[in-house]
């Protein structure tokens, strides 16, 4: 079976089985922390498959999101290449098959690949621009709006921004409040104007569009 890890895209096959000979696989439970923020680096890791979230928490144990990691991502790679520590907690939201790599493996093996390094600084700049327009959005916006965008990314990310597009399963309440910047309350009082206003249907880990035009537009 082929993995597709974005940094490995452009290398020849038999360099990419050469890593990927170089990764120990990992198995892990749902709710499990796999790095923790301040902790020092040892290893990066690579998203085999299942869904993890990347965030820190307050000392009053509210989770800001940063990201959600999903098969082909990696993370843990930033305090591996700048030799400083976790900027963020990573917790496994499925079961999930992981695979790790140490960060003095990978960064000699960098040296060799400047192909791979020129794709990881293409994936730092595009995360960085996703968190300037968060933080745009969290200094511009209200919580329903910023919910309605949050909305319409995880469309266009499913391939569906129509009317009757489904997400299934949905993201939580509180899962949405940590990516949007707020709490749980106002992400649900939002969610429940916008059911009463057609917009939207909800149920267990499930949401329906009805509306994408008013979605959009907050009307």
């Amino acid at each position: 079976m082929t993995f597709d890890f974005f940094f490995l895209r452009n290398l020849p096959e038999n360099e990419v089985t050469s890593f990927l000979a170089r990764v120990t696989r990992v198995s892990v439970d749902r709710g499990t922390l796999i790095t923790e923020r301040g902790a020092r680096p040892e290893s990066l890791y690579l998203v085999y498959s299942g869904e993890l979230t990347g965030f820190i928490a307050s000392r009053h144990g509210r989770e800001v999101v940063l990201d959600r990691l999903r098969p082909g991502d990696l993370f843990g790679e930033l305090s591996v290449l700048d030799g400083g520590s976790r900027v963020r907690t990573v917790r496994s939201e499925t079961a999930c098959d992981l695979g790790k790599v140490s960060g003095r493996d990978f960064n000699l093996w960098l040296d060799d690949h400047p192909t791979a390094m020129r794709e990881i600084l293409a994936h730092f700049a595009g995360r960085g621009r996703d968190l300037a327009d968060r933080l745009y959005e969290f200094s511009v916006f209200d919580v329903e709006t910023r919910v309605r965008r949050f909305l319409v990314r995880q469309l266009i990310e499913a391939g569906d921004l129509s009317d009757g597009a489904v997400l299934d399963p949905a993201p939580t309440h509180g899962m949405i409040a940590g990516i949007v910047g707020a709490n749980r309350e106002a992400v649900s009082r939002s969610l429940s104007r916008m059911v009463s206003a057609g917009i939207l249907e909800t149920k267990r880990q499930r949401i329906v569009v009805n509306d994408v035009r008013r979605l959009e537009s907050g009307r």
